[in-house]
């Protein structure tokens, strides 16, 4: 980590990390389970979008469409019209735009940065930043919270090094939509622990989405299929 060369773009990316959950967690305490990660699932398309202007990535039509087809999903989802209050649903949104940002930086840096030196310089940022008010509002909780904290930590670094290592192998336009998988568990666990049961348009927002994840993956499976096929031919 003292030795990296790009500690600028590091910084950066942690800044943008460390804001965009700070925006995430406020937003976790009106809006339920289903709601909050449908919302935030705005960012692979984000992401699409500068993939073409930073990175240089070409998208192709299959892309397209599904960026189109889950900009659709996000809308329905949101329901800008039948949300008494919107400012959840724009934090979530800020989050979204703050974490596709922080994907874009990560694909920039992972060509000479090791997935472990991100990792720590992200974690290093979050300790800054939150030490300085725990004195005025940490409370000790009990076991089983702190166990439950515990657990956040481990499974968000586990998740956090599949996500660095698939943008070191793939571009960020297809990794992206691959993370809509988690919807459904989403949906899932927040019915099964706190019996919530999201809006229609939830629903029928997160299959917007759902649906153009898939047109993805199946898009790219194709091209891989071909490739391999030339590559026979050859």
């Amino acid at each position: 980590l003292i030795k990296s060369r790009h500690k600028p773009a590091l910084m950066l990316r942690a800044a943008a990390m460390v804001i965009a959950w700070l925006c995430y967690y406020t937003a976790a305490r009106s809006l339920v389970l289903a709601d909050l990660v449908t919302l935030y699932y705005a960012a692979p398309l984000i992401i699409t979008v500068m993939s073409i202007y930073i990175l240089g990535e070409k998208v192709n039509g299959a892309r397209w469409v599904a960026l189109f087809v889950g900009l659709a999903g996000v809308i329905v989802a949101a329901n800008p019209t039948g949300r008494p209050d919107l400012l959840p649903a724009g934090l979530v949104l800020i989050a979204a735009c703050l974490w596709a940002w922080a994907n874009i930086l990560m694909r920039q840096i992972s060509s000479s940065e090791s997935t472990e030196v991100q990792m720590l310089f992200t974690g290093l940022a979050f300790c800054v930043a939150c030490a300085p008010a725990l004195p005025w509002i940490w409370e000790t909780p009990p076991p089983l919270t702190f166990a439950l904290m515990a657990g956040i930590g481990a499974f968000a670094a586990i998740g956090q090094y599949l996500m660095y290592e698939s943008v070191r192998h793939a571009p960020a336009s297809a990794v992206a939509p691959t993370s809509y998988t988690s919807l459904g568990w989403a949906f899932l666990w927040g019915w099964v622990i706190w019996a919530d049961i999201p809006e229609p348009t939830v629903f029928a927002g997160a299959g917007l989405i759902l649906l153009g994840s898939v047109i993805v993956v199946g898009s790219e499976w194709r091209r891989m299929r071909q490739r391999r096929i030339e590559g026979n031919g050859v």
